[in-house]
């Protein structure tokens, strides 16, 4: 029987070995897919007071989420006695009572004490607004209510007077089963497990981009549906613009089609879905979307301000699922979803060629496209999912055309690089700079001379018309952006101080360089922090950096590597620079560092640095190099779709 045993491929008793592990990690988080949920409205950094109780009553309006089970609030008693209060749950939208309970609050010298009180709701509708009372008849009593003070809305009052304040409390709710979160996770988690520790039989290696594309597709699917809509930063106003796009608009800025500029079509019923932020560990969520399912999505539609300029072409992912949701009838809960499904597709279908075209350091680009950042931007409204496709797609396409001498390059290629590059121009104008790997093509790949420039030239005629277009009409928008102070925008008080803006930009990155790093994987409105992954996914991508190469990098030349990093980095520098002058709202007049800039900015020419940076002399004799590498990320992207619901439900 041991004989047996020994006999047995190791990578088959890793494989089990690993789903055993994604087992028990799902039973350590076993919370989030079937638990106790639970609304905390005790803010760590808020104001906090004390309200007096003497002979009075306090409220406190909420919407519960599931069936109720408990609270848990904070109260004072500054006295040297025990106090008795009553405490009264009730339904605010009838006037029923609900329960109610004497509770005794000890002396406590004026600090905080927690007092539990067993209330549960049975068949209440979850978003039904309730109320907690808190009343006394005894007068100069010594028992205060803790609460947090800021602007709330009004669902606080003291003996009738409505006050910005919330008491400090939690709301513990039911079991929440989430079936669906389970078997995405559950299968996204095995098939990254299989690809990480078991080759197909027959085959010596995975493709890597049918790797990333299936994992990509799982994960990318796991983000769409279980991320609340609008979370990513931006998120409201990426829906408004590609609903607005969706309805025709197609052709901004270049023209007028369906509308005038200042204004975005939208459903009539725009106002009535109560868009917002949910916040971390509030268990809003699942009223959150519970409520966009029950919301239709108006036929009708009217004309609203909007401020925000729209650059069609950043949408058309978006807008063809928001289109098809309409026409399908869906809720705004799925039309929602569909343009996140439409944008994850068309990042999928570009990064999967992209991969399969670069020659060198494919495990790279796979690794760093299936990151928890890049698949939340994939899976989300946002226009990026598009811009860092098409960023990988023109790389994979400059670095193919240097390597590979097999094929002569004609006018046609350069034209395809050519569109890549304004579409990317069009979306980011910062990004033109990645414009710079084309240098990358040595001359006689077209042949002779003459049909290299006719080719270069060929290419040059749209990015010049189109390109030269839209630089006048972005040097307009960003005259009305940037910063004013005493009659001086941002742009003459540079030209004032030329040295300034190298001082700003160095004191940015060496003081802001921990803040870049830990937003890359930071959700949401950097409101979702990924825990240790903050300092994992950045070490593993550099780790398979190091090591990721081959026959064919090594025949990169130094030029051709330093014309990689200048490509790399002068994006990142154009965009500091876009945001200091651009951004006049986080950037005042003369401002010492950039603010606004994030890390996820940097991901779309991350390989570039790596690729202009790597060494020859590194040999990879890793085993199953790209399984590990691909499926090690995979398992990352997991967890944080773990972190992810347990931060929104």
């Amino acid at each position: 029987m041991w004989d047996k045993i020994k006999k047995i491929d190791r990578k088959y008793v890793w494989a089990v070995f690993a789903v055993l592990f994604s087992a028990m990690v799902m039973l350590y988080f076993k919370g989030v897919f079937i638990g106790a949920s639970q609304t905390d409205f005790n803010e760590m950094d808020a104001n906090t007071e004390n309200v007096p109780l003497s002979a009075g009553t306090v409220r406190q309006s909420f919407n519960i989420l599931n069936d109720m089970k408990y609270i848990d609030m904070l109260l004072a008693n500054t006295g040297e006695k025990t106090e008795t209060v009553q405490i009264v749950l009730g339904n605010a939208q009838t006037g029923e009572v609900l329960g109610e309970q004497t509770v005794e609050v000890a002396p406590s010298n004026g600090m905080e004490q927690q007092i539990h009180l067993d209330m549960q709701t049975n068949g209440i509708d979850a978003g039904t607004e309730l109320y907690v009372e808190i009343q006394s008849d005894v007068q100069n009593q010594d028992v205060y209510v803790c609460v947090d003070s800021g602007e709330y809305e009004e669902q606080f009052t003291q003996n009738g007077t409505a006050l910005w304040y919330r008491i400090r409390m939690s709301i513990t709710y039911g079991l929440v089963s989430l079936k669906l979160f389970f078997v995405i996770t559950g299968f996204f988690v095995l098939v990254s497990a299989l690809i990480f520790f078991v080759p197909i039989k027959g085959t010596k290696h995975y493709n890597v981009q049918m790797m990333f594309l299936v994992l990509g597709i799982i994960g990318g699917i796991a983000m769409a549906v279980m991320n609340p809509p609008g979370q990513e930063c931006d998120g409201w106003d990426h829906f408004l613009r590609a609903t607005d796009v969706s309805y025709g608009n197609v052709l901004r800025p270049f023209a007028d089609v369906a509308h005038k500029d200042g204004v975005i079509r939208v459903p009539e019923n725009i106002n009535d879905f109560d868009f917002g932020l949910v916040q971390p560990n509030s268990s809003y969520g699942t009223v959150y979307v519970k409520n966009l399912q029950e919301q239709s999505f108006a036929k009708d539609t009217i004309l609203m301000k909007y401020d925000g300029g729209v650059t069609s072409i950043s949408y058309y992912p978006q807008a063809i699922g928001i289109f098809l949701g309409r026409l399908f009838g869906l809720s705004m809960y799925g039309v929602f979803l569909m343009a996140r499904l439409f944008n994850l597709a068309v990042y999928m279908v570009i990064v999967y060629f992209a991969i399969k075209i670069i020659p060198i350091y494919k495990q790279l680009m796979a690794v760093v496209a299936i990151m928890p950042m890049m698949m939340y931007q994939a899976a989300s409204c946002s226009p990026d999912a598009l811009l860092n496709a098409l960023c990988f797609l023109f790389s994979a396409l400059c670095i193919r055309y240097a390597l590979e001498e097999e094929k002569k390059l004609n006018w046609k290629n350069a034209i395809a690089l050519s569109a890549i590059l304004l579409v990317i121009f069009v979306m980011k104008y910062v990004y033109i700079c990645i414009g710079l790997l084309v240098f990358l093509i040595p001359m006689k790949r077209f042949g002779e001379k003459k049909d290299y420039w006719k080719a270069f030239g060929i290419a040059m005629i749209p990015l010049v018309l189109i390109g030269g277009y839209l630089l006048l009409h972005m040097f307009g928008s960003v005259s009305t952006l940037q910063a004013t102070t005493d009659g001086i925008s941002q742009t003459q008080y540079l030209k004032q101080h030329p040295l300034m803006l190298p001082k700003v930009i160095v004191a940015t990155i060496v003081q802001q360089f921990d803040y870049f790093m830990g937003n890359v994987n930071t959700l949401g409105w950097l409101k979702y922090p990924l825990g240790a992954l903050l300092y994992i996914v950045p070490c593993f991508v550099v780790g398979v950096a190091c090591v990721n190469t081959n026959e064919m990098s090594k025949k990169l030349t130094r030029v051709q590597k330093i014309i990689c990093v200048c490509a790399g980095g002068l994006c990142i520098l154009a965009v500091f620079v876009g945001l200091y002058i651009g951004d006049g709202v986080n950037n005042a007049v003369g401002t010492p560092v950039v603010h606004g800039f994030q890390g996820r900015y940097i991901l779309p020419v991350l390989p570039l640095l790596f690729i202009g940076t790597g060494s020859k002399k590194i040999e990879n004799k890793i085993e199953r190099f790209s399984e590990k590498a691909v499926g090690g990320m995979g398992l990352m992207t997991a967890y944080a779709v773990i972190q992810l619901v347990s931060y929104c439900y």
